[in-house]
């Protein structure tokens, strides 16, 4: 069986095939998903401040459900 790929088509005129070192974004992914989480991190703990400290009315469910989905997101961001 030959080794060779076979495409499909050429690529665009101006375009490049990249068979070795193909260009990829998985740096600028893995920042944006850390620091969009450190961001809702930082969101969540100001809001249940807020909530326990501020104006003294307690963590209600809704509290308990938000901080459970934001230990899905880390869990997911791992």
């Amino acid at each position: 069986m030959s080794s060779s790929n076979i495409y499909m088509t050429e690529p665009p005129i101006g375009q490049i095939r990249h068979t070795i070192n193909t260009p990829n974004i998985h740096k600028e992914l893995i920042a944006v998903g850390v620091s969009t989480t450190i961001l809702a991190f930082v969101a969540i703990v100001l809001r249940i401040f807020t909530r326990s400290h501020v104006t003294k009315n307690g963590i209600n469910f809704d509290d308990y459900m938000v901080t459970c989905a934001m230990l899905f997101s880390l869990v997911l961001l791992v």
